[in-house]
């Protein structure tokens, strides 16, 4: 397939046609595309601000790497029941939460 034809294929699935024709879909996903690269511009931003030594000091790098892995993991599994939901609003009743396991003291996130 070439690209060409990925492109004309994806502009005729129904989703691409719901962000034309739609008042309200397109201004949703840029606004949760724009706030999604702020919240991780400011994760990195105060991941950086730490390794440079220039803000929480007190706080050894580990604690702010487990305490921001954590929070992203929940606001991920957040974003991801809610478009679940939306795409499925007749099963919205189903659990759709899978916990994660927290990264242990010291070691890197995956």
């Amino acid at each position: 397939m070439s690209l060409l034809g990925l492109a004309e294929w994806l502009a005729a699935t129904r989703g691409s046609t719901a962000l034309h024709e739609s008042q309200y879909v397109y201004p949703l996903v840029e606004s949760t595309h724009v706030l999604t690269l702020t919240l991780f511009a400011g994760t990195v931003a105060l991941l950086d601000l730490r390794l440079l030594g220039l803000a929480l000091r007190r706080v050894p790098v580990s604690q702010v790497v487990a305490r921001v892995w954590l929070r992203m993991e929940a606001a991920r599994a957040s974003v991801s029941k809610r478009r679940r939901r939306l795409a499925s609003p007749t099963r919205a009743g189903e659990i759709t939460f899978r916990a994660t396991s927290r990264p242990s003291r010291g070691s890197r996130p995956r």
